[in-house]
């Protein structure tokens, strides 16, 4: 992969909480009851038995990067080596680091992943729906008219109600560009409370991204997940990695995981007091409409009212852009055109270039 980003760095790659991919407690069931803080410190646990073992990495400059509700793993784990850790090389090593954080879960008051945000949450989701042609303009209009593109609409039970009938129209959004999936696609319906938000308004084909492959080889869409699952899941790849053998999943039910739901505004704002030197960078797919879309999380760091130090503009790759940027005081925000959930997978080069 001329895109990974190990080329241009040390990586470490942690499954985490206790029970997710190759990770295993032998508590059972406890080690699998977990939440955001109790991941916090048995990653910095995890770190600090790391770097006693490989020493020769100890004193390098540190990142902690992630997708999508790794916005609270990172920030957290942050917190506790940079206040609650008693491990000062490591806190040296992540303030000349830093945070890099794609299409991340970000709670703060009027944006809530756990659904206890304002009603400008959904009001951003329906705006981006409008605007990507998947509402009706009567329907658009009759939210803007109800007050729900406020912070207190005169009737909230409304606005929900209106969400669920704009939401109903949306639809489901798994759209293959290719005609032999679309024909596979066709077998395969599925009720809209089942579909997982993260496949809404995606695409794996190559006409949609900077994946590289040979379309004759692989006639329809590349399906990553199959062939992820394929892989992991070979006894020499197990054997390689030094992981037990194990039937390795994409999800995973054991966990019991309590989302505790603090605003990670609150975590940053922290960081900018205790690290002001460090690197925080937001990014974000700008086709990732229903999971975690990057108006939500510039709403929420808009809550911040940081200065700008750098206006908005374009990056460029090959002469087109790719992306745009925008830096404050304190933290950058990018977007990854035409990228949808966990933008890298989807846009390789654009994000090789970003990092």
């Amino acid at each position: 992969n001329v895109y990974s980003w190990n080329q241009n760095a040390n990586v470490i790659y942690i499954d985490s909480p206790c029970g997710v991919g190759f990770s295993y407690g032998t508590n059972i069931p406890s080690d699998y009851e977990t939440n955001d803080n109790i991941t916090a410190v048995d990653n910095y646990m995890f770190l600090q038995g790391f770097f006693d073992v490989y020493s020769e990495f100890a004193s390098n400059d540190f990142w902690i990067t992630g997708e999508s509700y790794a916005g609270v793993y990172i920030p957290t784990l942050a917190y506790q080596i940079l206040t609650n850790g008693t491990d000062a090389q490591l806190a040296s090593n992540l303030k000349r680091g830093g945070l890099m954080l794609g299409n991340p879960v970000t709670n703060c008051d009027s944006y809530d992943y756990a659904g206890k945000g304002s009603v400008l949450e959904l009001d951003t989701s329906v705006n981006l729906f409008y605007w990507h042609g998947m509402v009706s303009r009567r329907n658009y209009d009759t939210w803007n008219s109800n007050g729900c593109n406020t912070a207190s609409p005169p009737s909230l039970i409304e606005c929900y109600r209106l969400y669920g009938v704009i939401r109903s129209g949306v639809g489901e959004l798994d759209q293959p560009l290719l005609s032999a999936e679309r024909s596979a696609q066709r077998s395969r319906v599925q009720p809209a409370a089942s579909i997982n938000p993260d496949m809404l308004y995606y695409s794996y084909c190559t006409g949609n991204g900077t994946l590289d492959f040979d379309v004759d080889t692989y006639p329809s869409c590349f399906t990553l997940d199959d062939q992820v699952s394929t892989y992991l899941n070979d006894p020499t790849v197990q054997a390689a990695i030094n992981a037990n053998p194990t039937n390795w999943t994409e999800c995973t039910f054991k966990v019991a995981y309590r989302k505790l739901n603090m605003p990670i505004t609150n975590y940053l704002e922290e960081f900018f007091t205790v690290a002001p030197g460090m690197n925080i960078h937001y990014y974000a797919g700008d086709i990732d409409i229903a999971t975690v879309p990057f108006a939500q999380t510039q709403r929420c760091l808009a809550t911040m009212n940081r200065p700008v130090v750098s206006e908005w503009r374009p990056y460029v790759l090959n002469k087109e852009v790719v992306g745009y940027i925008e830096e404050y005081d304190t933290y950058t925000f990018a977007t990854i055109k035409g990228a949808g959930h966990e933008a890298p997978q989807y846009q390789p080069a654009a994000a090789y270039l970003m990092f």
